[in-house]
């Protein structure tokens, strides 16, 4: 406001003469323009003064208050003009209030009370850095005021100021450091408020929020309990702490303060409807409901029919839960947890239906990747293969980077037989997302080993190729798809993959053992024999193994006088351990029961000459020279048994 005081004064008799002018002759106005004299006027009429200069047209009101104040002198009038500001900042009139706290520090700059209120007034209005501005103004002036440190602590943590201050997107790495920074300087001002005024009780209330919010849940505890200590009606406190207690998972301890806040304010909706959530919790969900149910009966706009729905679906009354996400979506103008709630439950259901139509409520309201590839899984489960592959393209679309939609549009297309199409989305799941690549892969793994053991090769194959794709280089992926190809009766398919699993992975001898086996059942005795060989050059003890395995097979085969299967499991003993006497011996004579006589003296004769002290060997060659017609050779066998068999010789050894 302008010092000159002459200058001034005329303005005031000029306005008096308008106010006459304007038919208010007699109003408090006119009258204090009259006298002109602070020690003449009652405070009765001050106020009159002021109740009429409220009522004039609002750019005249500026003129006459600063007229009103300059002339009955700064520091009274001021304090009488600040009382009416005070009375239009509880009515909500911030800009009218804001306009009047600047004309009072404008007249007494160094009222930090103004500084204060018009801080607030300012912050009300979302106009947080003049709010601050203001409040460090109250402090340089008042340094001892604690009600300034404590609103500039309470504007600094404001989700909005840190909103705006921060300038660049909520939840990305910066907005973490930047909000751990604000709390602590807020932090700071909530200390300087207590040691001023150690009976503050919003200071130690406001503070321990904050310290709850970066985790020194003691800090917190100490300053809510002296809250609760300077004020044990205050239900908020309690609320508060009660917060902190759900945040730490002591749901007890959060329904006990939650109780005291409904003791303290029985109809205070939203502590029936934490308590509720502390309920929930522990699991009493019928405890919960209850809660849920008095939050809505009290305040219908709360979210209980939400929350209500939700403890109906945590009891598996889904049909209850989704009536009442029902009506929580007919009133809430953001639906969509409900909208998501109710999916769930329509899913649990079976209405696989009924949730594509929720989706499409939602892709409606705000179209989304993640909407489209979630409707897609909803209608995979009614098999509409080409429906889904529809959203996932859709999500593909919105969000090129989405591998989880390339993924199940794989699946899809390889449900509707197109191979290529779906493996050219698996290798674009790698190509955006390693690591998700690697998730998946594990999980046709595990799907792959599953069919395996449940004999479903054509299943275990699919997601073979899956992992195969994922990773190029398991040696193993190819091993197992190798062996389900050659159950499935693709021995030629099963060689390619084998090969690939060698050639990934050469001293792996199962490899070669199960190679060698598909190489035989080819045709390719050579190449079988050569694989077996190498099972026993890379590792004996698997030699050894199916050595054994090969021999009880071959043993179980000649029972049940299935001699050729008998004869291919004694091939892979004798390739195992190549002086094993009674495996030739037998063979020779699976091989004489199939009429292959030449084979069986080949294999009799072997037998003989690693074990000569066999009567039955000589006895078998006998009967195998006979049939080809050698009587003589066959007389000198039996004759050779019957020598032997007076020996009584030892069991021959077998290797």
């Amino acid at each position: 406001m302008p010092n000159n005081t002459s200058t001034m004064r005329h303005s005031i008799y000029n306005y008096a003469a308008k106010l006459q002018a304007n038919a208010l002759v007699g109003s408090g106005i006119t009258k204090w323009s009259a006298r002109r004299s602070l020690d003449i006027i009652t405070e009765k009429q001050l106020n009159r003064v002021i109740e009429n200069i409220d009522a004039l047209p609002e750019k005249k009101q500026a003129v006459a208050r600063g007229a009103m104040i300059d002339h009955y002198g700064n520091t009274k009038a001021a304090k009488a003009y600040y009382n009416s500001d005070n009375a239009k900042f509880d009515i909500h009139g911030y800009p009218g209030a804001i306009a009047d706290y600047t004309a009072a520090i404008e007249l007494d700059p160094k009222d930090a009370n103004a500084h204060v209120n018009r801080g607030r007034a300012k912050d009300l209005l979302d106009d947080y850095k003049g709010a601050l501005a203001d409040y460090t103004g109250a402090i340089e002036l008042n340094p001892k005021l604690a009600q300034a440190y404590y609103y500039r602590g309470k504007a600094k943590s404001s989700f909005k100021y840190l909103y705006h201050d921060y300038g660049g997107v909520i939840g990305d790495d910066g907005f973490d450091a930047h909000l751990r920074v604000k709390y602590n300087e807020a932090i700071e001002d909530y200390a300087k408020t207590i040691e001023l005024n150690p009976s503050y009780t919003n200071a130690y209330k406001k503070r321990g929020r904050l310290k709850s919010s970066l985790s020194d849940y003691k800090g917190a505890f100490d300053d809510l309990n002296k809250a609760i200590e300077l004020n044990p009606k205050d239900a908020d406190s309690y609320r508060a702490r009660g917060d902190v207690k759900a945040q730490l998972c002591d749901y007890g301890g959060a329904i006990a303060d939650y109780t005291r806040v409904i003791e303290l304010n029985p109809g205070d909706a939203y502590a029936y409807a934490d308590r509720g959530l502390a309920k929930d919790g522990l699991g009493d969900y019928r405890g919960a409901l209850a809660d849920y149910a008095k939050a809505g009966e009290l305040n219908p706009t709360t979210t209980s029919y939400f929350l209500c729905g939700s403890a109906k679906f945590s009891l598996g009354d889904y049909k209850g839960a989704i009536a009442d996400f029902t009506k929580d979506i007919a009133q809430s103008e953001n639906p969509y947890f409900s909208l998501r709630k109710r999916i769930e439950a329509r899913n649990s259901l079976g209405d696989h239906e009924g949730a594509i139509a929720d989706y499409t409520l939602l892709i409606e309201r705000d179209p989304g990747d993640c909407l489209y590839t979630e409707r897609g899984d909803a209608k995979w489960k009614l098999d509409d293969s080409m429906g889904a592959i529809a959203d996932y393209s859709e999500a593909i679309r919105l969000n090129p980077e989405c591998e989880w939609a390339y993924y199940k549009r794989g699946i899809a297309k390889e449900a509707l037989g197109d191979i290529p199409g779906a493996h050219e989305d698996f290798r674009k799941v790698k190509e955006i997302d390693p690591k998700a690549a690697k998730k998946y892969c594990d999980k046709s793994r595990a799907f792959a080993n599953d069919y395996f053991e449940f004999k479903e090769y054509k299943k275990a194959i699919a997601e073979l190729d899956k992992v195969i794709i994922f990773e190029p280089k398991d040696a193993d992926a190819y091993h197992k798809r190798g062996l389900a190809k050659s159950l499935f009766d693709d021995d030629t398919g099963a060689l390619g993959d084998l090969n690939k699993a060698i050639g990934l992975n050469p001293e792996n001898p199962n490899a070669y053992y199960n190679r060698g086996v598909i190489k035989k059942s080819l045709g390719d005795t050579l190449g079988a024999h050569e694989d077996f060989r190498k099972v026993k050059e890379i590792d004996p003890k698997a030699a050894k193994k199916y050595c054994d395995k090969s021999r009880a097979s071959a043993n179980d085969y000649f029972e049940s006088k299935k001699y050729e299967e008998a004869n291919r499991e004694f091939d892979k003993v004798i390739i195992f351990n190549p002086i094993d006497a009674d495996a030739y011996h037998k063979r020779g004579l699976a091989k004489s029961w199939l009429k292959d006589y030449a084979g069986a003296l080949g294999d009799l004769n072997k037998a003989i000459g690693l074990n000569p002290a066999d009567a039955r060997a000589f006895h078998n060659r006998g009967v195998v020279k006979n049939a080809l017609g050698d009587g003589q050779g066959a007389d000198a066998d039996y004759a050779k048994e019957a020598e032997l068999r007076q020996i009584a010789p030892p069991n021959p050894s077998k290797g």
